[in-house]
């Protein structure tokens, strides 16, 4: 599949091809027997694109497709998380991808108190150990899963499904950026308890807490325009410091205040202290600061591997279109 990322005015895009049953991440791909094959990627800053996305789209990312098996050139377009509204409700664990849509377009209508053709919707249906059914259940009583369904309206997106459009790149599906991060996190292989995964661009800060390996908080926070504008202007690298320590620059170090409110923030609203492992990623990630400022909480951090792919990534490592098949081999 491929994975269009398109926040921030950025295009962000990989093509990945699930080759077995098996998944790794993108520093493992290309090691015998994995799961995932690599096979291409996008990356244009802003400054490159403020008045031809349409043209970038076509002439840089559509042939990304080419470098997938034909059954598997579909588009996933990333979602801010903020965009969405979800509802969940439980269902039966033997509904089929059919009942599940037909459940979603009856259910998402009256939910919002909107037309149905003025949503854009994906769901996501996870197996609740604890909603089964006892072994000493009686046989007749139906074993249940929750369906998690995500809701948009199409006009939050018009530009996004126009230009798309319009590069002939129709969208197959919309990936909801925190589920897709989680999906990240579940097929890099590593199991804890709570993680929490940072984000840090040009546009803002992204905080996404998985408790249990479910998504259970999610903000992006933005930042003021002109450390936005600040940041857009200085390329990451120009924010290290020669001697490996703080940034030098006043960028870096605005950069890491904000992230240590974002923190505080996001610890009256969560049990931090619980969080076992933090993930970095985006454009800015990789800066010392942002290490500097995870540790003084007393918290472990590492930066995944192509930092600012990696939402693309993970979109692109979605199995199929339909909510069941988000996830599994």
């Amino acid at each position: 599949m491929l994975g269009l990322d398109l926040r921030g005015r950025r295009i962000r895009a990989v093509a990945m091809c699930q080759a077995r049953c098996r998944y790794s991440l993108p520093g493992r791909m290309r090691r015998p027997g994995d799961g995932w094959r690599f096979g291409a990627a996008v990356d244009i800053p802003s400054s490159e694109n403020a008045d031809n996305m349409a043209q970038l789209l076509r002439d840089r990312v559509r042939p990304l497709l080419g470098e997938l098996p034909w059954h598997q050139r579909r588009v996933a377009l990333c979602v801010p998380t903020s965009f969405m509204l979800m509802h969940t409700e439980k269902v039966p664990r033997s509904f089929t991808d059919e009942d599940l849509q037909a459940l979603v377009r009856a259910d998402c209508g009256q939910w919002l108190g909107v037309e149905r053709d003025e949503l854009l919707l994906d769901y996501l249906l996870t197996d609740n150990q604890a909603d089964r059914a006892p072994a000493r259940s009686l046989p007749s009583e139906p074993e249940t899963a929750t369906l998690h369904i995500y809701a948009c309206r199409r006009q939050q997106l018009q530009q996004w499904l126009e230009l798309c459009a319009e590069a002939r790149l129709q969208p197959s599906v919309l990936d909801v950026e925190g589920l897709a991060l989680l999906r990240f996190f579940r097929l890099s292989g590593v199991d804890h308890t709570q993680s929490l995964f940072l984000e840090i661009d040009a546009d803002g800060i992204s905080v996404h807490l998985l408790a249990e390996q479910m998504l259970s908080f999610s903000r992006h926070y933005p930042l003021g325009n002109a450390l936005s504008s600040a940041m857009a202007e200085d390329s990451p690298a120009s924010l290290h410091s020669d001697q490996g320590g703080e940034p030098e620059s006043e960028t870096g170090r605005r950069i890491a205040a904000e992230l240590g409110k974002v923190l505080q923030r996001v610890g009256l609203h969560t049990s931090v202290s619980k969080v076992t492992s933090v993930l970095a990623m985006g454009e800015f990630a990789a800066l010392p600061a942002v290490r500097a400022t995870v540790e003084a909480l007393g918290l472990q951090v590492s930066v995944v591997e192509r930092p600012a792919l990696a939402l693309a990534t993970a979109a692109a490592m979605r199995r199929g279109a339909y909510g069941s098949q988000w996830f599994g081999s």
